[in-house]
């Protein structure tokens, strides 16, 4: 849903522009996107749920922040463990911060998220205006209701768009646009998304393998979005890219991301934290989880393919790579984390049984920490490293997985099907990392792009304009593409 989140702040469709012959619009690209989004959702009242629960979570995520900030510490740490009571104060008001630097970086973060949460309010309203549209367009033109969306696929809706073309035209600006089929509307949809699928998958962007996963983050991918993409595509028309404003947009959102980098910090630590603290609890062995990274997000992706189906390809890719990566794990991982287990499983059954004969026993403390304490921590070790050990099926070899890990990948290198197993397992690990890490990329990488913007893509500013320009055709009344994603020709190998 993050591609939908583009500023909509012009009404798509009016209820009262439609007649019998015609449907007034006024972006083409942005309705069939809104089209396309609506069905993904399932109806009006996911997409409505989505967006007042992204409010919240921003809300929760400001309201936290307050709360660690105003925590006595030295309070908490005179909180009784022998009967676990804590009369002293925990919060403090008055004087929070000991320097005029660390306040003037908390309250400047804290009004960030009160503009940014503004901010999402004000285009909540009027997104969900907007999908109001889109629901009455599915359900009086198109005579699909939403609980009929489960039991259609996208393919279903785009020919239930062409019939509605045959009676009716689009009209934008009092213009008739001729009809619409199934290509051209998924052009629209993909238009940006394929530009960027075409800088990755041709190394426009110039990131060694080894790197993406260090350096192709969330935040290096939005200000290619922002810098690069945003400007030179709008609607149907194209604006040729020059160098010299390329290098001059690089430098300004340099530096934004600079000043802003503290700020975009707290928010991603503090965030994480509150998505994935209950999740680690309840699962620790989730910590050794392995998922695709940003980079290979875009890099496996093909030309004009919607989300929700690349999303399903990739998600049953993620299962057979996991078990690819498993024929390589040296046994001796298997022989330590069940060591491990046992010793920490062994000193949690130690204390239990101590609490079962006195429970007054778990009150004793070992360097300031109760027993409960070493209960909680030592069960947390000994889920997570018996999240390491594996379960090995000696009748499979890494061949038997690669095959189809190859098929449902689909866009890989060509050299990868000549490579020996071992040589692709070192290739697949580049791309598919642990997903507990994605915090200390997503940390570093706030710092890194600034500087990678100021450095390496400033210096390939005329590589990126050529090829960006080169690779512009005009597809119909569609406007300019990516030539590579062009339905009628094939271009990809040039």
């Amino acid at each position: 849903m993050e591609n939908q989140d583009k500023n909509i702040n012009e009404i798509l469709l009016s209820e009262n522009q439609s007649s019998n012959d015609v449907y007034q619009i006024y972006n083409l690209d942005k309705f069939f996107t809104n089209v396309y989004y609506y069905y993904k959702f399932k109806g009006y009242s996911s997409i409505v749920t989505y967006y007042y629960v992204h409010i919240l979570n921003i809300f929760i995520t400001l309201f936290f922040s307050l709360l660690l900030a105003y925590i006595n510490w030295e309070n908490l740490n005179k909180c009784n463990l022998d009967d676990f009571s804590c009369d002293v104060n925990i919060f403090k008001f008055d004087n929070r911060f000991n320097n005029s630097l660390t306040s003037f970086i908390f309250w400047s973060y804290i009004i960030i998220i009160i503009l940014y949460l503004t901010w999402m309010i004000c285009n909540t309203n009027i997104n969900i205006k907007n999908y109001k549209l889109i629901q009455n367009f599915y359900n009086t033109q198109l005579n699909i209701s939403d609980v009929e969306f489960y039991s259609l696929n996208w393919n279903d809706i785009l020919i239930s768009i062409e019939k509605f073309q045959d009676n009716t035209n689009f009209i934008i600006n009092f213009r008739r646009i001729e009809k619409q089929n199934k290509n051209m509307i998924i052009s629209r949809i993909m238009r940006k998304e394929n530009y960027l699928i075409s800088l990755i998958s041709k190394n426009i962007i110039g990131i060694k393998s080894e790197y993406t996963s260090l350096v192709f983050n969330k935040s290096l991918l939005w200000n290619i979005n922002v810098c690069i993409l945003s400007e030179i595509i709008e609607t149907h028309k194209y604006k040729n890219i020059k160098e010299k404003d390329l290098k001059q947009k690089l430098r300004i959102f340099a530096i934004l991301n600079l000043i802003f980098s503290p700020f975009i910090c707290m928010y991603i630590i503090i965030n994480f934290f509150l998505n994935n603290a209950a999740r680690y609890q309840k699962d620790p062995s989730q910590i050794t989880e392995h998922t695709w990274t940003t980079y290979a997000q875009w890099f496996f992706r093909d030309y004009n393919e919607m989300s929700d189906l690349f999303e399903t390809r990739l998600s049953k890719s993620k299962d057979i790579s996991n078990k690819f990566i498993d024929r390589f794990r040296p046994p001796v991982y298997n022989i330590l984390a069940k060591f491990f287990t046992f010793m920490f499983s062994s000193i949690v059954a130690i204390m239990i049984l101590l609490g079962l004969y006195n429970e007054a026993v778990l009150s004793v403390t070992i360097l300031d920490r109760n027993l409960w304490w070493y209960i909680a921590v030592f069960s947390g070790f000994s889920l997570i490293t018996h999240s390491y050990v594996r379960s090995f099926d000696i009748t499979h070899i890494p061949s038997d997985y690669s095959k189809e890990l190859l098929e449902l990948l689909k866009n890989y290198p060509k050299n990868w099907n000549v490579l020996n197993q071992w040589e692709l397992y070192i290739e697949i690990q580049k791309y598919f990392k642990l997903k507990f890490f994605f915090l200390f990329r997503e940390l570093l990488g706030v710092f890194l792009t600034p500087y990678f913007m100021l450095t390496h893509f400033y210096n390939r500013a005329h590589i990126i304009c050529d090829f960006l320009n080169d690779s512009s055709i005009e597809f119909g009344n569609v406007g300019y593409i990516c030539k590579y994603a062009n339905f009628t020709n094939n271009t990809d190998d040039e």
